[in-house]
Order: structure tokens, then C-alpha cells, then sequence
């Protein structure tokens, strides 16, 4: 596998996918929403895209987007202005991303088939930082403000995908047929990228439903402290 893109909504499981693929194929590196604000900046004196130290990734986003290195993973969400500055005024961000899956051989078109469950875990993650691991739910308050601009730009994620989906004629895979079942995910990864020798192995470190990041307050052994 050489250049992959992962198109996705917010809160669907594609940065265990990108990780998943990466190692499955020995992929030299996975770039995490390099076009996120809130992840990359530019550095101001030598005006390289560099990653965010509190991240504590282990990669620095270096190449710019018009060269994709070989054998690389992109995961990118079609979150407001998730994609190059300079070209805001020139187009919208669902068309930038049908120009730019051009550069892949392999491109994934990723969503959630359970709007008010992605829709709880973003605003989850916007109140309470549970972006980036397992957690168990907690109170959320819809405020006027910033909370009503987020929640207009999660419906847009949905139509600049589908939109996205009809020019590339490429299908839109979901977050259900991949994180559940082995037999369901095997046929699903089979689908979206192709068959591997030992997807268990695969299954069990990243896409198995005890992963999903938001916890059942409910299931036996496993209630907070």
C-alpha cells in the first residue's frame, strides 16, 4: 500500500483505522488531521506545518500538501476549515477534498451510521477532552454560542461527505460494520482496503468493540470507581 486518505465525519473511529492500516501494511508514517488547526501550526520563522508538542505524537507533519510522500496514511475530518488556508476563498472544503483524493491510490470514505451517538461524543469531547482514549459517559450541556456553530458543522460533515461520496463514486463505509463482530469487520476491511493474512491479530489490538472509547456505565466488572 502506498498513498492512503481517510475521509471522515468526526467521532467514527478513523484514527484506530489509520493506526490499524499503517501497521497492517508497514506504512513509513500516519499523518492525524494534518489540515487541523488545533493540531498543526506553522511554524513562524521557517514556515513548516509542525505538530503540536502537547500531542506527543511521535511525527512532525513536514510535507506540504501538494506532496504526498509514498507509503503514508492521511486521516483527514471535514470539520470547518480542515484544509489549507490559502484556498479558503477559492473553495469550499468538501471540493478541495475531491481534488485532493486525486493524489491516493487508496481512498476511504468513513461515517457513523448513529448521528446522536457521534453527535453525543463530540460534544463529550468538547466538555469534558475525551478525544483521544476510553471513557464513561458524563453530563453534557448544550450552551448557546459555540455549541450551536459545532453542532451545524457536524450536520455538514454528513452532506460534505456524501457530497464527496457522488463525485468520487466511491462508497461511504461506517463506523458499525467495523468496529463489531470479526466475521462483520474482516468482510468489511476486505471491502475498503483488502484482505489480510491474519486479521485477528488486527481485529483484537484495534477495532474490537471493547476499544469503542465510550464505556457502558452499566456492564458487569467494569463500573468507575
Amino acid at each position: 500500500m502506498t498513498k492512503t486518505l481517510i475521509i471522515a465525519t468526526g467521532r467514527c473511529g478513523s484514527s484506530a483505522l489509520a493506526r490499524a492500516i499503517k501497521e497492517n501494511y508497514l506504512c513509513d508514517e500516519w499523518y492525524d488531521e494534518p489540515f487541523n488547526p488545533d493540531l498543526n501550526t506553522t511554524n513562524e520563522i521557517t514556515g513548516i506545518r509542525e505538530l503540536n508538542e502537547y500531542q506527543e505524537k511521535t511525527y512532525n507533519f513536514t510535507a506540504p500538501w501538494e506532496d504526498v510522500p509514498p507509503n503514508t496514511v492521511w486521516k483527514c475530518l471535514l470539520t470547518l476549515n480542515n484544509y489549507p488556508k490559502q484556498i479558503w476563498d477559492e473553495k469550499p472544503i468538501e471540493e478541495f477534498f475531491v481534488d485532493f483524493a486525486k493524489k491516493f491510490e487508496n481512498v476511504i470514505l468513513l461515517s457513523r451510521r448513529n448521528h446522536a451517538e457521534r453527535l453525543y461524543s463530540m460534544l463529550h469531547g468538547i466538555q469534558h477532552s475525551t478525544w483521544h482514549f476510553q471513557y464513561y459517559p458524563k453530563k453534557i450541556t448544550v450552551m448557546p454560542g459555540d455549541t450551536f456553530i459545532q453542532i451545524n458543522d457536524f450536520m455538514e460533515q454528513n452532506r460534505r461527505l456524501e457530497y464527496i461520496s457522488e463525485k468520487l463514486n466511491k462508497k461511504i463505509f461506517y463506523y458499525e460494520d467495523l468496529f463489531t463482530d470479526q466475521e462483520t469487520s474482516e468482510k468489511t476491511w476486505s471491502e475498503m482496503i483488502g484482505k489480510v493474512n491474519d486479521y485477528e491479530a488486527t481485529w483484537l489490538r484495534w477495532l474490537q468493540p471493547k476499544l469503542r472509547y465510550q464505556k457502558d456505565l452499566y456492564q458487569k466488572g467494569d463500573q468507575p470507581k
